[in-house]
């Protein structure tokens, strides 16, 4: 009985070890996914994660819009968090919506830079 004992702790170890570990696995899946999605285009991205190949795309034209928001960190000291929160969102919120008009590809470069494509 004492063995058994022994054998179920030292199994209902592993369980948990091995549980934490899966956890952690599936949580880096998912950076990865999202950094995948944040990179590329849903499509591209998709066959990517899937392992297939992605052929290229040849566009005639193409505007490319770098976006920042001057005296940003200016505007931070002046303001309490919360209007920087409400003033970033009313921003995406509006850019977000044009880009969705006009069927634009957006990559986050950082907080305040963007590219558009």
């Amino acid at each position: 009985a004492k063995a058994q004992d022994g054998l179920k702790k030292r199994m209902d170890k592993l369980k948990a070890t091995l549980e934490k570990t899966h956890q952690a696995l599936e949580e880096e899946k998912r950076r990865t996914v999202d950094l995948l999605y944040s990179i590329f285009p849903g499509d591209v991205a998709q066959r990517l994660w899937q392992g297939l190949p992605v052929q290229a795309k040849k566009f005639d034209d193409v505007t490319m819009l770098f976006s920042d928001i001057v005296g940003f960190t200016a505007v931070c000291a002046q303001c309490t968090p919360m209007q920087v929160i409400s003033m970033l969102n009313e921003l995406y919120t509006r850019f977000d919506y044009q880009c969705g008009i006009l069927d634009v590809y957006k990559v986050k470069l950082s907080v305040t830079l963007h590219l558009s494509l």
